[in-house]
């Protein structure tokens, strides 16, 4: 799920991690580790809520300019009958932020993830973009709000491996961009290191942790792949890495799910039931776009007004409206 100069190529990218889905399970309890809520962040982004969790979407738009982008997000909301806690957008590596979209976001006093797609990991390390990213610093302290950013999200996947390198190089990336934030004093940052699922679970992703001491949210995005599986069940072994770094909050950033003959309710509703199983879980956002053609890549609700209640039932959820926002009943 990457995103090129237009989010069109963004959104497009993201779904190729595949989704699936679930019958009606609510997963295992959770660990020791997993139903501490306690979280100690280092920097100043912003600060999860104390109990509950928020709900955001990535959301796909029909036109790829500025006012397009902004429109989709509040459509989505329209149709879903609650403005969103968290907006997550996406940024090539060269495109300034926060932009138009992510400033108008924050303005409303909703959180955004920023996905930066931060390719040719062994030049940043080197200092070939210290320029790029000093600016990037500067842009984000002078706008003075809280934010969130996910550099190279997805790094672990086999596909990114011409940008990425190996795992040393993706680690020492993001420390040297992050140690470039520092000293230009761009701390309203949230850093979220976010993998995939399927690379957790299969104990590769691992190795591209940069460090408790580097790291302030632990990301994941989770897609069930060709074959259907329980929500609960595509994020175990995530959890079960969260468990062994505490006092992180964790966010959902990718997730989603096609209809897949119906079974989507019944699925988005067993993860509903699970993530409140999850104190540690900290943000879930649902991504809203099309990619291929395939029948398992269409996992935007807008067609669906069985996909669109089932995920109205998490905005209405009070557990998921820290804030205590107004909700409408979904278009």
């Amino acid at each position: 799920m990457r995103q090129r100069v237009a989010v069109v190529a963004v959104l497009a990218a993201t779904l190729l991690t595949g989704c699936t889905h679930a019958n009606g399970e609510t997963g295992p309890s959770p660990s020791p580790h997993e139903s501490s809520s306690a979280v100690a962040l280092r920097g100043d982004g912003p600060k999860p809520p104390a109990d509950g969790a928020w709900v955001g979407a990535a959301v796909q738009p029909t036109t790829f300019t500025p006012a397009g982008r902004i429109q989709a997000f509040q459509d989505f909301e329209r149709v879903t009958g609650r403005r969103l806690d968290v907006v997550h957008t996406y940024h090539q590596w060269q495109a300034p932020f926060p932009d138009a979209v992510d400033r108008h976001f924050l303005d409303q006093g909703q959180q955004v993830l920023i996905g930066w797609a931060g390719s040719d990991c062994p030049g940043i390390a080197a200092g070939r973009y210290d320029a790029l990213i000093r600016q990037r610093a500067r842009d984000v302290k002078a706008f003075g709000k809280p934010v969130l950013i996910a550099l190279r999200w997805e790094m672990d996947r086999p596909n990114l491996r011409t940008q990425v390198r190996s795992a040393a190089d993706f680690v020492a990336a993001w420390k040297h961009t992050r140690k470039i934030f520092a000293e230009v004093g761009a701390t309203d940052v949230g850093w979220v290191w976010a993998p995939t699922a399927k690379g957790i679970a299969e104990g590769y992703a691992q190795r591209f942790y940069p460090g408790d001491d580097q790291v302030d949210w632990l990301g994941v995005d989770a897609y069930t792949g060709p074959r259907l599986r329980p929500f609960a069940t595509v994020l175990q072994p995530f959890m079960r890495f969260a468990g062994e770094h505490p006092g992180k909050p964790v966010v959902v950033a990718e997730f989603g799910l096609a209809d897949r003959d119906g079974k989507r309710p019944a699925w988005l509703a067993a993860a509903q039931r699970y993530v409140r199983q999850q104190p540690r879980i900290k943000a879930v956002l649902y991504f809203n776009g099309n990619s291929q053609q395939r029948a398992q890549a269409q996992l935007a609700l807008q067609p669906s007004r069985t996909g669109r209640a089932a995920f109205h039932a998490w905005l209405s959820d009070p557990y998921f409206n820290t804030a205590k926002l107004k909700v409408t009943q979904p278009e």
